[in-house]
Formats: structure tokens, C-alpha cells, sequence
């Protein structure tokens, strides 16, 4: 995939929500690069993190919804949720 075409792919991070775009940033450089140049609105107010002994929590708060994920320990690393 060189080059991603401008306007559908516009259209895709206009609809599907922070948390989506957060997870097509990983699916490859050139998506990543397109989503840091196109800079999508989220109107984003705050983030908030916090660490505590067994937990890291961020709270991203945006105009529409508030959207929290903690990661705790596991057995195997961490878990989200």
C-alpha cells in the first residue's frame, strides 16, 4: 500500500471515533502517517492519567463521551480494560 486515497480514507477517520483511529495507527507506517498529517478532530478537552501500585489508568476527555482504559497486572504482563 504506497499511497492511501485522500478522500475515502478522510471519510473513514471522520466516522469512526477516537478509539478506532488510535487502533489504525498500528495497522501500518502509512495509515499512521496519514492519520498524524490529517490531524482528525476530536475535540479533545482533557486527558487524564493516572498511576497507582497496581493499576495505570487514562481517561480521555472528549466533547461527545469520556473514555477511560486501565491497565492492570496479569499473569502474563498486562491487561486492558
Amino acid at each position: 500500500m504506497e499511497q492511501l486515497p485522500t478522500v475515502p480514507t478522510n471519510e473513514i477517520l471522520h466516522h469512526v471515533g477516537f478509539p478506532a483511529i488510535l487502533t489504525l495507527r498500528k495497522v501500518s507506517s502509512n495509515l499512521r502517517y496519514f492519520i498524524d498529517d490529517a490531524c482528525p478532530d476530536f475535540d479533545l478537552k482533557s486527558v487524564d492519567v493516572t498511576i497507582e501500585s497496581n493499576k495505570i489508568s487514562a481517561n480521555w476527555i472528549l466533547a461527545s463521551e469520556n473514555i477511560l482504559v486501565c491497565y492492570s497486572p496479569h499473569e502474563n504482563g498486562f491487561m486492558t480494560k
